[in-house]
């Protein structure tokens, strides 16, 4: 699973579930994989807002 995240951070999780040939609960492997999509995927432009101390918009 997490051999395909780091080739394809944005994989469906239903194929992600075939390809490792799992068969056990589709929803419980989806909740798994959301937990650790984000260490795969890219940092979003927009998070990266610093605010500085005592700098007021």
């Amino acid at each position: 699973m997490r051999a395909l995240l780091a080739e394809s951070p944005r994989l469906n999780a239903k194929v992600i579930a075939q390809r490792v040939g799992w068969e056990g609960s589709e929803s419980w492997f989806r909740k798994n994989v959301a937990k650790i999509r984000p260490e795969y995927l890219p940092p979003d432009p927009v998070d990266t807002l610093d605010h500085l101390p005592g700098y007021e918009i």
